[in-house]
């Protein structure tokens, strides 16, 4: 029996200004039966929704790590934080050293807009609310 194991890093960008609740999710997976041992699967998208993905294969251990770094290094610039990283992880150590930012991870969705106060009408059947 072979041993796959999988590292994953999970980023967030919030900002309710802009209306961005963005989440990328980064899986290092080591694979000894396959031709290219090392993949790097990179998910992203809207908190909540579906996410696009696309999977990068590497022969080498150096070549998998450099090419999440230089991801790590592209959401950094564009506000991602770390919220979660998995136990063990080969880069837990150069997340620290490259100066990251974390943030604990929310258990549910912000709240990008204000709730109206006002009391809710309905106005006829099928037709919907208004707001007074």
């Amino acid at each position: 029996m072979y041993c796959l194991t999988h590292h994953a890093i999970e980023l967030h960008s919030i900002d309710a200004r802009a209306n961005r609740v963005r989440r990328y999710v980064l899986v290092l997976t080591v694979d000894p039966t396959a031709d290219a041992p090392y993949s790097v699967t990179s998910q992203w998208g809207r908190t909540g929704w579906f996410l696009r993905g696309e999977r990068f294969h590497a022969h080498d251990a150096d070549t998998a790590l450099g090419h999440v770094k230089a991801i790590l290094r592209r959401r950094k610039a564009h506000g991602y934080r770390v919220t979660r990283v998995d136990e063990g992880h080969p880069l837990a150590r150069w997340l620290l050293d490259a100066g990251m930012p974390t943030e604990r991870a929310a258990d549910h969705q912000p709240a990008l807009f204000p709730l109206p106060d006002d009391t809710v009408v309905q106005t006829a059947p099928m037709q919907g609310f208004l707001f007074r």
